[in-house]
């Protein structure tokens, strides 16, 4: 690799956003791509995505007045914006990669816009917002004259201010998150400095989002005591300064150790009095799950029907993974997670796991090859069961507790409803037929009714009001449909007690996420705890003893608690009368309890009634630069040097050429890069072609050449597995003092399996293996001179050496 090649990748991969998820990117659907403006938007969909545009165009106008009026940053061109119906498409780009964990991408090359929709508003207003924001970041970092040269700038930028302002802009959607990572942080002693967050790679697990609420945090903390206008200053004073610290105290007028002193007080006195009164899970509940050195997820808990075993979803193995333990012993055991060949995610949306009447099965969502399924371990029998469905994202199962049926969340062009389906995944019925999306669905113990979470209406217009979530219920003899609760915040996670009188549920009226109690009859609601991080995931036993089981999350971590009947009768009360009063008393009969809103007919143009400022139109190709650096000088000693590296790429990144290559006069050297990739299909392709001539001093001049070219593709089986194949040829020639000249060509092909299963917790891989085969054949055809044959066979296993 010549310099300039090297300088060429340094630069891009510094640019690049982290591959973070899938070793081998797959493309299994169609995108036929289509583009309609707003003023100041190019939004690209496709037909799946289609009836989201006119949520999403008002949602992306509000976050640009929002945004622009708040940093005083109008931008000068439309910024490209494309929305995915679902994650599982969203993986599927070729715009940027992207993992499990990405929520929404900005890429700085062209400043695209990349999102999903899972189907809450609440969700596409915060992530729509937060990435406009790194949109406006980058026109005013990188904007201008010769972007390729501001584009430098990029490394130079501390992560907790880019990730910062783009959280601390989205306001108050994601206030209780906020409130309780740093609460819990300021707390247990484990805030950062602002100097130790230019980058998050060293962060240990789970506390990635604690740097990005950190910087929102020191956003607010600069705004409070230096004023409103202090994020747009430092935005405007940051552009070609490649020295930020010097920024940030030439606006503060303050050294940043002193900054940085001031933050982290502020942030523990904040936090501090935010928590008084608040108290440690371990106060309400006995601990289940076992601690660990490093931050750990268990949750989701399932209860068996005879209350004696426990499924439990966590991540200690760097992937999510269905752990069983046995309440009576404490034996724990993994029962799916790695059965790669079936499964390659598993989904911790809603309630996540669940067991069957008979205890048999345990059902879960997740996987495999871009496509949902719904998911049945056999615990007779060890074995995983997978099934397909209609929907294009399957979340929260759970069992009919008389039956062999289930309730899921299934989603049909982009709105979440609920179904019922039999364990094949067929569907028996549909439950509701709303535009407000509906989670978290738990059966009464008689079967007769289904109560979910959905998302509330915005009581006001503002733009960036923080959605609420109430709890209603299904009676499943006529469909019929009544409200529970209308609490300040979000209530979620409901499970009913083995009476079906009363249940259990998730709340944050107050910005904590607690556990609170719900008299059906009489509507009577009790918060039963108070913690300092945040409770979750209810569930009640329906045998034996009465019990509670939680999940609670503190020091980054989420373990599972047990309490008992204590806990459930006692509490305290926050609301005399909830809608459930009325519920209680129509459920047994009568008329329906509510009316539903259906969405509107598929065949509606659904742009028409956004603002849009042009009808859509086919996507057409357009490719623009992504980086130039062109570099030359002349010196006496060495000539004239010429050099550039060069990208571009199409708007969808199906295209991307790549070209680095210098000349220097002195020795008439030379050499070049050129790379073109295709990745509009499932199957990438590439053509390379390289090349060198240079002179060396041996005895006299030596002239070297060498020029090679291939063309090849990558066929990924699934995430795990792929298969490369190539062709090439290569030119060598070496002269000596101008007499002795030696020529070779060598053609040649190869073909090479590779497997890449390795997971990693923190740092470094500790679980999985790298395994490549790969056979060369060089023949003596087409003018070829060497023939040979060579086989490499590579194995890696890792493993963890401790904790």
């Amino acid at each position: 690799m010549s310099r300039l090649q090297a300088v060429f990748l340094c630069a891009v991969l510094a640019l690049a956003p982290g591959r973070a998820g899938a070793q081998f990117p797959m493309r299994v659907d169609e995108f036929k791509w289509r583009v309609v403006e707003t003023p100041h938007f190019q939004v690209h969909y496709t037909p799946e995505s289609e009836p989201l545009l006119p949520q999403t165009a008002k949602i992306l106008e509000d976050a640009y007045g929002s945004v622009t009026r708040n940093l005083n940053a109008p931008l000068k061109e439309k910024v490209p914006f494309f929305i995915f119906a679902t994650h599982n498409r969203f993986e599927q780009n070729r715009i940027a990669p992207v993992g499990e964990g990405t929520g929404g991408v900005t890429e700085a090359f062209k400043d695209r816009i990349i999102v999903f929709n899972n189907g809450t508003t609440q969700w596409l207003r915060t992530v729509v917002t937060h990435e406009f924001v790194h949109a406006v970041q980058f026109a005013v970092f990188f904007g201008g004259f010769w972007r390729s040269v501001r584009l430098l700038q990029a490394p130079f930028l501390p992560l907790w201010f880019m990730e910062g302002l783009a959280e601390f802009e989205t306001g108050r959607l994601d206030v209780v998150q906020e409130d309780m990572v740093l609460r819990d942080a300021a707390t247990a002693g484990e805030l950062y400095p602002l100097s130790s967050l230019w980058g998050f790679e060293h962060l240990k697990p789970h506390q990635i989002v604690q740097g990005y609420k950190q910087g929102a945090a020191a956003m607010r903390f600069l705004a409070q005591e230096f004023g409103r206008e202090t994020p747009e200053l430092l935005l405007k004073n940051a552009a070609g300064d490649f020295g930020f610290v010097s920024t940030l105290e030439a606006v503060t007028r303050q050294p940043m150790a002193v900054l940085d002193k001031r933050y982290l007080e502020h942030l523990t006195s904040y936090y501090s009095a935010q928590a008084e009164g608040l108290k440690e899970p371990e106060a309400y509940g006995q601990r289940l799950t076992p601690k660990d050195p490093l931050p750990v997820f268990y949750t989701r808990p399932a209860l068996s029907p005879d209350g004696r075993k426990m499924a439990v979803l966590t991540d200690k193995g760097g992937v999510w993974e269905v752990m069983l333990i046995d309440l009576e012993t404490g034996a724990r055991r993994i029962l799916a997670g790695r059965q790669w060949r079936e499964l390659e995610n598993i989904h911790d949306d809603g309630r996540a796991l669940s067991y069957s009447h008979d205890g048999r099965w345990i059902a879960f969502t997740g996987e495999k090859k871009q496509r949902d399924f719904l998911y049945l371990y056999d615990t007779e029998r060890n074995r995983l069961r997978r099934a397909r469905t209609r929907f294009e994202q399957v979340r929260s199962p759970v069992f009919h507790p008389k039956e062999n049926r289930l309730a899921l969340v299934g989603m049909e062009r982009g709105v979440n409803d609920l179904y019922e389906v039999d364990l094949n995944g067929n569907v028996l019925r549909r439950l509701t037929d709303s535009m407000e999306d509906e989670s978290d669905p738990a059966y009464s113990p008689d079967g007769r009714f289904l109560a979910f979470s959905r998302e509330a209406p915005p009581k006001t217009a503002a733009p960036l009001e923080r959605l609420g979530r109430d709890l209603a219920a299904v009676r499943l003899s006529d469909l019929a449909l009544g409200p529970l609760t209308d609490m300040r915040g979000t209530e979620t996670s409901p499970y009913f007690s083995r009476d079906g009188r009363s249940m259990v549920f998730v709340g944050d009226e107050d910005g904590v996420p607690d556990l609170y109690r719900l008299d059906l009859p009489t509507g009577e609601t009790r918060r039963l705890t108070r913690v300092v991080g945040g409770n979750f995931c209810p569930v009640l036993a329906w045998t034996g003893e009465p019990q509670l089981y939680f999940t609670s999350y503190r020091r980054n971590s989420r373990h599972v608690y047990r309490a008992g009947k204590d806990l459930l009768e006692g509490g305290s009360l926050v609301s005399a009368r909830q809608p459930s009063a009325a519920w209680w008393a129509e459920a047994g009969g009568g008329p329906p309890l509510s009316s539903t809103e259906t969405r509107p007919s598929p065949g509606a143009p659904a742009w028409q009634s956004a603002p849009f400022t042009r009808s859509p139109r086919r996507y057409g190709f357009r490719a623009t630069t992504d980086i130039f650096f062109p570099l030359f000088y002349f010196s006496t000693d060495a000539g004239l040097f010429l050099g550039a590296l060069w990208q571009a790429s199409d708007m969808l990144g199906h295209h991307t050429l790549r070209l680095a290559g210098d000349y220097g006069s002195k020795d008439d050297e030379y050499d070049y890069f050129l790379q073109y990739e295709y990745a509009g299909l499932r199957i990438p392709l590439f053509l390379l072609s390289q090349g060198e001539s240079f002179s060396e001093e041996f005895f006299g001049i030596e002239r070297s050449i060498r020029l090679a070219h291939q063309a090849g593709f990558q066929f990924p089986f699934d995430r795990f597995h792929a298969w490369t194949a190539a062709v090439g040829t290569e030119f060598r020639e070496d002269r000596l003092l101008g007499e002795f000249r030696f020529k070779e060509r060598e053609n040649f092909a190869l073909s090479s399996l590779m497997r890449n299963t390795v997971t990693s917790r923190y740092l470094v891989p500790t679980a999985g293996h790298l395994g490549q085969y790969t056979v060369q054949w060089a023949r003596t055809v087409f003018g070829g001179d060497v023939e040979y044959q060579t086989h490499l066979l590579s194995l890696q296993q890792f493993f963890s050496a401790g904790t």
